[in-house]
């Protein structure tokens, strides 16, 4: 019993220090005598277990206040036992008197707010923030001023979960840094201290702190002053447009918690530390991190351009231009690609996979070609992650027939840098995947219960898809000057290969487009799409919808490499099965030859069938059995 009493002299001496009333020292004092007593009728030592034990039987035996008194006095001698000091949430009564210099803020917070809150809301408060003061005073803060990171981490880790306090101090530091006694990263980190997706710089391993100095260094950033205004003005944008609550609050918070990442590390905006930032936390972030995504990646380009671009497609964060020491051999391998006919696209995935090299090997400190390594090149190769290994490999293409151009250049000080970049996988042919008969008639069913608004708007794009062959890109693109209404034709350019096409447009497709139209398509959708977002801010679709649509149609198909291209894929299969010749099917196809038809001819198994090769023919001998 040393120990235990030893403990409690610890507690009441706290009790004296801080100026408990007489009243409160006797019945913590009472309450340890009875708990020692309990103790001893089972000949056992001090535990938190049996301490608890205690207090669950004392609530079915004492009357309210005196369980109270108990569990007050119980709490001290727990922390004691455990921490060796009381918390001093736990000492809310203490009699200290808080600095004149400390009071007069809260003295104006309160007066600022009289008309917002009760009587006794204001008596919480000056409580509940007085012992914030006092925490701070106990910690040798004289001026708020000197609030810093750790001190708000040292307190918000001292009160329980779901403590009142902790949400009425947040309250007070808001006023702080509305006040400018405070910055606004120092609210926010205890606003969201328990929340998954604070980071703090310390969070990050040693390779990405060399990137982020890297761009310090280079005076790179954007001052912290400038990101808090954009980040407003990018926030009030978005309730213009009318976006969802959901939407708000995923914004808000994440770039509320970027200013606390970067205040903490001293920080500037970059679109490649906020990067960074989103990598390191996503494991954190659930299934809000594709908003998270997107979101940071629309605030990056209206910090660019003050443009808030809500239809824009943001396929990656990588960006746009190449840095300046690698732009003049771009530009030059870019328009050798144009002279040499390349289509648009085409030339336009030259231009990304090259920035997208470009960006890797500026981030890594290079400021010419001639510094360019072969380490760099197999870095490169292994950090540049893609879905498939199809897309790594075509990415891979282009980027060695930079190098080449280069070293044709004489930019590079290595020869042959171009064959250290490995392919991801070799070539190969693959079997047509098209939707099984089953399938078909599921869409069918999808298409004739459509009643909903996303439902009509599916129904529509299914069925160009099917029953017509449009790429999903081409079917976003829609425009209602593309349908011609009478002679029941529809005529786009096509995305892929910029060429124009004109197909006949069947009934059941257009009475799923004007089903859409007349009670599918949102009213205050200003665009000229057809197909468009069914919530705020209305904006054209992208592809991406029409792989949603065919997944509500079709919930438990999972066949991996199959999206909504199975759907012009089927068309051209139907349409060979139906005894249509090669040049039709590749004039329906919106193609300049045949030779992407004869992929499909394996699986026209009728006139297959017609054309078998004899055992002698194909060289195999043919022997008698037993």
């Amino acid at each position: 019993m040393n120990t235990y009493e030893t403990n409690v002299a610890i507690v009441l001496k706290k009790l004296n220090e801080v100026e408990y009333e007489q009243r409160v020292r006797d019945y913590h004092l009472r309450t340890y005598h009875e708990f020692r007593q309990y103790l001893e009728e089972r000949d056992a030592e001090y535990s938190t277990d049996l301490a608890h034990v205690w207090l669950r039987l004392s609530r079915k035996v004492c009357t309210p206040p005196i369980y109270q008194e108990r569990f007050r006095s119980i709490k001290k001698l727990v922390d004691v036992f455990e921490l060796g000091y009381i918390r001093p949430p736990l000492l809310s009564h203490e009699k200290i008197t808080v600095l004149p210099s400390l009071e007069n803020w809260l003295d104006q917070f309160l007066a600022q707010n009289k008309n917002n809150y009760t009587g006794s809301s204001c008596r919480d408060y000056r409580m509940y923030c007085r012992r914030f003061l006092r925490f701070l005073q106990s910690r040798g803060i004289a001026d708020l001023s000197q609030l810093s990171y750790p001190l708000l981490g040292e307190y918000a880790d001292l009160l329980p979960d779901g403590d009142t306090g902790l949400s009425m101090t947040g309250v007070f530091l808001k006023f702080l840094s509305d006040e400018g006694c405070c910055t606004a990263g120092l609210y926010w980190y205890f606003h969201y201290y328990r929340e998954k997706w604070l980071l703090c710089p310390g969070d990050l391993p040693s390779e990405q702190h060399a990137l982020i100095e890297a761009f310090r260094s280079e005076n790179r950033m954007l001052p912290l002053i400038q990101y808090q205004e954009a980040l407003e003005r990018y926030l009030e944008g978005l309730e213009e447009k009318g976006y969802q609550s959901t939407i708000l609050l995923h914004s808000r918070r994440a770039l509320r918690l970027l200013l606390v990442f970067l205040e903490m590390g001293n920080l500037g905006y970059h679109k490649a530390v906020a990067d960074l930032w989103y990598k390191s936390n996503e494991p954190n972030l659930g299934c809000a991190k594709h908003m998270i995504k997107r979101t940071l990646a629309m605030f990056g380009d209206y910090v660019e351009t003050g443009l808030l671009r809500t239809s824009h497609v943001y396929r990656s964060v990588s960006p746009k231009t190449a840095p300046e020491w690698g732009k003049d051999a771009l530009d030059a391998f870019i328009l050798q690609k144009k002279k040499e006919k390349h289509a648009r696209t085409s030339v336009s995935f030259y231009r990304n996979a090259c920035i997208r090299f470009l960006a890797f090997l500026d981030l890594n400190g290079v400021r010419s070609y001639a510094e360019i390594t072969q380490p760099h090149i197999f870095q490169f190769n292994i950090s540049d992650s893609h879905k498939t290994s199809y897309s790594k490999n075509a990415y891979a293409c282009r980027i060695r027939k930079f190098l080449r151009f280069l070293e044709r250049e004489k930019r590079l000080s290595v020869a042959g840098l171009y064959l250290s970049l490995m392919p991801a996988s070799s070539s190969g042919e693959r079997i047509v995947i098209t939707l099984t008969e089953e399938e078909k008639e599921k869409i069918s069913v999808y298409v004739q219960n459509a009643r909903t608004p996303i439902q009509l708007r599916d129904s529509a794009i299914l069925l160009l898809g099917k029953d017509m062959g449009i790429r999903a890109c081409d079917i976003a693109k829609l425009t209602f000057g593309d349908i011609d209404w009478k002679n029941r034709l529809i005529r786009f350019n096509q995305d892929k290969t910029d060429t124009d096409l004109c197909l006949p447009m069947p009934i059941q497709v257009g009475n799923a487009i004007f089903a859409y139209l007349k009670s599918g398509r949102p009213g205050l959708a200003k665009t000229d799409s057809i197909f468009v977002q069914s919530k705020a801010p209305y904006g054209p679709l992208n592809k991406g919808a029409c792989r949603d649509a065919l997944e509500r149609a079709l919930p438990g198909r999972k066949v991996a490499g199959s999206g909504f291209h199975v759907m012009r894929k089927t068309f051209s299969t139907d349409m060979l099965r139906g005894g249509a010749d090669p040049s039709s099917i590749a004039d329906a196809l919106g193609h300049s030859t045949n030779d992407t038809v004869s992929k499909y001819l394996g699986l026209d198994e009728q006139k297959m069938a017609l054309c078998p090769l004899s055992l002698s023919e194909a060289g195999i001998p043919a022997k008698g059995g037993e």
